[in-house]
């Protein structure tokens, strides 16, 4: 009886053990957006960052403590790894990747190769037209929503998707990849991961510096250095400092 007691005791501590361990912790919300480090990860900062959001750079497991991130399409995962964040999805995270491997796994897949040279976008009143065309393999999933469709052909380029408790947005193409800023092929890209993401909000600027040059000013203002602070106080400038270099302004 002493035995069986002590394994009953030691079965109970290991199921505990287990109910406090990773994979059962809940995902911290309302902290910045993960973004797993690569080469393309700084853009992909910057990307959500300018539409608003909160977002840094993260290893992968940053990102699985998270509520949302974004695993760049460069990004070199290992088997293990896909495995281990296609269940942070299942379990209510949010994700957007154009990593090929990664969406395969998570049950979207690509068709044939088309040449597409605009697409159709939530956000756009108009289609936005490419450079030049380029050869992509359109997303392919049953419960894909479309976000950006080529046009024409109606391909769909970008879409959301739920997964478990969690979402995915998904990309055929990658918005950061030859060297692009995240911004040329889906104009809206950055607004509509943020939102699909939950991304907290970021820093937003509250002020600006304005240079002026003084030569280019209308006449009797440009010597007067009383009335282009005047001017610039009357424009909404709460501070304005006045330096003078060829004038005969006085520092």
């Amino acid at each position: 009886m002493r035995r069986r007691g002590t394994l009953c005791l030691i079965a109970a501590a290991s199921l505990l053990a287990g109910c406090g361990g990773s994979s059962s912790r809940p995902l911290a919300a309302g902290l910045p957006a993960v973004v797993v480090s690569s080469p393309e990860a700084p853009g992909w900062v910057r990307l959500l960052r300018s539409a608003g959001y909160a977002a840094h750079t993260g290893d992968l497991a940053a990102l699985l403590g998270r509520a949302s991130g974004v695993v760049p399409g460069d990004v070199s995962l290992s088997r293990s790894d896909r495995s281990r964040v296609v269940h942070w999805v299942a379990r209510g995270g949010r994700l957007a990747t154009a990593n090929d491997e990664l969406l395969h796994d998570l049950g979207i897949d690509r068709s044939g190769p088309t040449s597409g040279a605009a697409v159709a976008m939530q956000g756009l009143r108009q289609p936005a037209e490419w450079a030049a065309p380029l050869v992509v393999r359109p997303l392919v999933g049953s419960k894909l929503i479309p976000l950006a469709r080529l046009v024409p052909g109606r391909g769909i380029v970008m879409a959301g998707a739920p997964s478990g408790s969690g979402r995915v947005v998904a990309f055929a193409v990658d918005p950061l990849g030859g060297g692009r800023a995240g911004y040329e092929l889906l104009p809206e890209d950055a607004s509509l991961v943020g939102a699909w993401l939950r991304a907290p909000p970021g820093p937003t600027a509250r002020g600006a510096e304005i240079f002026v040059d003084p030569g280019g000013l209308r006449s009797g203002l440009a010597s007067d250095p009383t009335r282009i602070a005047g001017a610039l106080a009357a424009a909404g400038a709460r501070v304005a400092e006045i330096a003078g270099w060829n004038y005969d302004f006085n520092d």
